[in-house]
């Protein structure tokens, strides 16, 4: 079963943006697998996400995650992985969220833990609603991204 940390990776990887409590409840009970399929075939990560080719795409969520370009050692490395058949582009977010290195390491930590307070901050009916999915939530993503570049630095 999907742990909460692992649902609140999976929602930065695949989203960019904090779980919502409905979808943390909805798939507590989904395997990882279940869960990275999900995410990936979703109409919001494929709003994040939508490069047409698979550099720009490892770059996105480069983007997303360290809020930085791709090094070229990296784009290099994740696009080897996915040419090969090893790594799907489907499963490239949370690879690379895994994959992360020195000061990746404490911007995802960062992320994460944000994230977490904010999806335990919303402790109200109004808030839990106000915070669904809706078509607005690639904007938030980007408004969050933001948000923790500042907090980051």
């Amino acid at each position: 079963m999907a742990t909460t940390k692992f649902l609140n990776q999976a929602y930065l990887a695949y989203f960019g943006r904090p779980a919502d409590p409905s979808g943390l409840a909805a798939y507590a009970s989904a395997t990882e697998a279940q869960v990275l399929a999900a995410f990936s075939d979703s109409a919001e990560s494929k709003a994040l996400f939508n490069s047409p080719d698979t550099d720009n795409h490892i770059n996105d969520i480069y983007q997303n995650l360290f809020n930085r370009d791709a090094e070229i050692d990296g784009l290099n490395y994740w696009r080897g992985e996915i040419n090969s058949g090893r790594l799907s582009l489907a499963d490239a977010a949370m690879a690379i969220l895994n994959g992360a290195q020195n000061e990746d390491v404490t911007a995802v930590a960062n992320k994460v833990a944000a994230a977490e307070a904010f999806t335990a901050a919303l402790d109200t009916t109004l808030e839990v609603l106000a915070y669904v999915a809706t078509p607005l939530l690639p904007r938030l993503a980007i408004s969050w991204r933001r948000l923790t570049i500042r907090l980051i630095r």
